[in-house]
């Protein structure tokens, strides 16, 4: 490649940079917004709301903050990868358990929406960076249910083909045109979209998602309709027979 190559190729991922961060901004923007609204409310006006109102204007402040927060973590690892001080450290785990643990960190998400989670566990002990695999997991659920509506079921399941494992997380929700489907992967491009009832969504989930697959030496299929759903798959091999 020559130099003239190199530096457009640099001066593409800066504008790439840019763009993702000014995304990332605006989708921040709405949420403390939101936050210095409601917290000046009841600083200002507290006494005109009865104690049931003042629980309910708790209650999203405290789900806002734990999608922040979700948010934060994603940006958080994303930098650290890109920085290069995140380890890639395979061990041997029970992957059941890490499917298990995972439903319970999402599980107030899920109940706030009155979605139910199906599990169908065919897998056991795989060989993987335990920290990067739970945010894949976290990630691909969190999606499902940001884009599912109301009452839907979104499905979590793993099984073995051949000396594969394949993870899947499928969903009946508003799902993706193909033009979507194309970008979603891209850094920079503007592929968030709030979810079924304006969660904040910077699309950089699933973006960390598809590296920490790859660091895995796994692949990433994503099948999606407009208005039927989206079924993501994870093919990561199986490399616990390196253990003695």
């Amino acid at each position: 490649m020559s130099r003239k190559d190199v530096s457009l190729q640099l001066r593409e991922m800066n504008r790439s940079k840019d763009r993702f961060f000014s995304v990332l901004a605006h989708d921040l923007r709405g949420p403390i917004n939101y936050f210095l609204n409601v917290t000046d409310m009841l600083r200002e006006q507290g006494e005109l709301f009865s104690p049931t109102e003042q629980k309910e204007l708790l209650d999203s402040l405290s789900d806002y903050a734990h999608k922040l927060s979700n948010l934060l973590d994603n940006l958080l690892s994303w930098s650290r990868l890109k920085v290069g001080t995140m380890h890639f450290d395979p061990i041997e785990l029970e992957f059941d358990k890490l499917l298990v643990d995972s439903i319970e960190i999402v599980n107030k998400i899920a109940e706030e929406k009155d979605i139910e989670i199906e599990t169908s566990i065919e897998c056991d002990t795989v060989e993987l960076d335990k920290d990067m695999m739970a945010s894949v997991i976290r990630n691909l659920l969190t999606n499902a249910m940001k884009f599912s509506r109301r009452g839907q079921t979104v499905l979590l399941g793993c099984l073995l083909v051949d000396d594969e494992m394949m993870l899947y997380v499928e969903d009946h929700g508003i799902g993706m045109s193909e033009e979507l489907k194309s970008k979603v992967l891209t850094l920079g491009k503007k592929t968030g979209r709030p979810g079924t009832e304006g969660e904040p969504s910077s699309g950089l989930g699933l973006i960390l998602v598809s590296e920490f697959v790859a660091i895995h030496g796994g692949r990433l299929q994503i099948r999606s309709e407009e208005e039927k759903g989206t079924r993501v798959e994870v093919i990561l091999p199986l490399r616990q027979k390196k253990f003695p």
